[in-house]
Protein backbone atom coordinates (compact mmCIF):
# COMPACT_ATOMS: atom_id res chain seq x y z
CA UNK A 1 0.00 0.00 0.00
CA UNK A 2 1.29 3.40 -0.96
CA UNK A 3 1.55 5.60 2.05
CA UNK A 4 3.55 8.99 0.25
CA UNK A 5 2.80 10.87 -2.84
CA UNK A 6 5.89 12.54 -5.24
CA UNK A 7 4.92 15.89 -5.21
CA UNK A 8 6.24 18.61 -7.54
CA UNK A 9 5.43 22.45 -8.49
CA UNK A 10 6.10 22.16 -12.69
CA UNK A 11 9.66 22.36 -12.35
CA UNK A 12 9.71 25.18 -9.40
CA UNK A 13 11.60 22.55 -7.05
CA UNK A 14 12.83 19.53 -7.00
CA UNK A 15 10.26 16.53 -6.47
CA UNK A 16 9.85 15.53 -2.30
CA UNK A 17 8.23 12.70 -0.69
CA UNK A 18 5.48 14.37 1.94
CA UNK A 19 3.28 11.45 3.23
CA UNK A 20 0.17 11.47 2.31
CA UNK A 21 -2.84 12.81 4.92
CA UNK A 22 0.07 14.39 6.68
CA UNK A 23 -0.84 18.24 7.55
CA UNK A 24 2.19 18.70 4.79
CA UNK A 25 0.13 17.43 2.16
CA UNK A 26 -3.40 18.74 3.65
CA UNK A 27 -1.76 22.09 3.36
CA UNK A 28 -0.26 21.38 -0.40
CA UNK A 29 -3.42 20.30 -1.51
CA UNK A 30 -5.22 23.29 -0.11
CA UNK A 31 -2.82 25.65 -1.55
CA UNK A 32 -3.13 24.06 -4.89
CA UNK A 33 -6.60 24.39 -4.83
CA UNK A 34 -6.70 27.81 -4.06
CA UNK A 35 -4.46 28.67 -6.84
CA UNK A 36 -6.82 26.81 -9.37
CA UNK A 37 -9.32 28.55 -8.06
CA UNK A 38 -7.53 32.06 -8.42
CA UNK A 39 -6.92 31.03 -12.03
CA UNK A 40 -10.16 30.21 -12.34
CA UNK A 41 -11.57 33.81 -11.29
CA UNK A 42 -8.88 35.57 -13.60
CA UNK A 43 -9.90 33.94 -16.63
CA UNK A 44 -14.01 34.17 -15.56
CA UNK A 45 -12.82 38.14 -15.30
CA UNK A 46 -11.13 37.84 -18.36
CA UNK A 47 -13.81 36.47 -20.57
CA UNK A 48 -16.61 38.55 -18.63
CA UNK A 49 -14.77 41.70 -20.25
CA UNK A 50 -14.22 40.33 -24.15
CA UNK A 51 -17.68 39.30 -23.81
CA UNK A 52 -19.06 42.45 -23.06
CA UNK A 53 -16.47 44.42 -25.41
CA UNK A 54 -17.68 42.29 -28.04
CA UNK A 55 -21.55 43.01 -27.15
CA UNK A 56 -20.92 47.16 -26.71
CA UNK A 57 -19.44 47.36 -30.07
CA UNK A 58 -21.41 48.88 -32.72
CA UNK A 59 -19.73 47.68 -35.35
CA UNK A 60 -21.54 45.50 -38.03
CA UNK A 61 -21.67 41.74 -37.76
CA UNK A 62 -19.17 39.43 -40.00
CA UNK A 63 -21.38 36.99 -41.30
CA UNK A 64 -20.34 33.11 -40.22
CA UNK A 65 -19.57 32.27 -43.75
CA UNK A 66 -17.32 34.58 -43.87
CA UNK A 67 -15.43 33.68 -41.00
CA UNK A 68 -15.25 30.58 -41.91
CA UNK A 69 -13.83 30.79 -45.10
CA UNK A 70 -11.06 33.00 -43.73
CA UNK A 71 -10.43 30.46 -40.88
CA UNK A 72 -9.76 27.91 -44.06
CA UNK A 73 -7.55 30.00 -45.55
CA UNK A 74 -5.34 30.75 -42.75
CA UNK A 75 -5.57 26.96 -42.02
CA UNK A 76 -4.42 25.88 -45.15
CA UNK A 77 -1.71 28.78 -45.02
CA UNK A 78 -0.37 27.67 -42.50
CA UNK A 79 -0.37 23.60 -43.71
CA UNK A 80 1.22 25.06 -46.71
CA UNK A 81 4.04 27.21 -44.90
CA UNK A 82 4.77 23.85 -42.82
CA UNK A 83 5.13 21.75 -46.15
CA UNK A 84 1.95 19.21 -45.02
CA UNK A 85 -0.24 20.81 -48.06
Amino acid sequence: MRTRKPVGQGGMRERVEIPVGSVADEALGWTEQHALDLGESALDAMLHRAVRKALEDASPAIPAGRVFEDLWLFHAERLNAAGRA
